[in-house]
């Protein structure tokens, strides 16, 4: 077993959540965490491969409900990290992404523009490999695309997309 000490660039995260050093444990092929005591090291990539995964995950979305969400000018932003009014609306580091805004028809009454918000660090946080990254944005974005389309959390565990 080898171990690796390597610098992790943390820029927009807050400095008590910051360690300056990360201890990596990894196999002899440098890919996995090993040990029953092993920290969970989060994968990180960049903002421009976050947003290509994102596509890809939309992309996935069959074209008649891609269409209604264009109609709809459904807006996908993705943030690094919750801000200041998304925790005064009790969203915290466990939360993924969130919707905001009503089920209602293209033409409803709702102030604000629809949007599926993804917090890439927060995402990021729950994975540890490039695959399991893949998958938990495929599934979050599933996910919130469901709630936009009326579905609640009983609704959704209902189906393969169990958070």
């Amino acid at each position: 077993m080898e171990f690796r000490l390597r610098k992790e660039s943390r820029a927009g995260i807050p400095p008590r959540l910051q360690p300056s050093w990360l201890l990596l444990l990894a196999n002899p092929r440098g890919n996995a965490a090993v040990g029953c005591h092993a920290p969970r090291v989060p994968f990180h990539v960049s903002s421009d491969e976050f947003e290509r995964i994102v596509a890809d995950a939309l992309d996935s979305i069959a074209e008649p409900f891609r269409a209604r969400m264009n109609a709809d000018n459904l807006m996908i932003t993705i943030q690094q990290l919750a801000s200041d009014d998304d925790r005064d609306d009790d969203i915290d580091e466990h939360v993924l992404a969130f919707y905001q805004g009503d089920t209602e028809s293209t033409f409803s009454a709702y102030e604000y523009p629809k949007r599926i918000v993804l917090l890439q660090r927060h995402i990021e946080n729950w994975c540890r490999t490039y695959a399991e990254l893949v998958d938990q944005v495929t599934d979050t974005v599933l996910h919130e695309v469901a709630h936009y389309f009326g579905m609640s959390h009983d609704d959704i565990a209902q189906t393969r997309l169990r958070h």
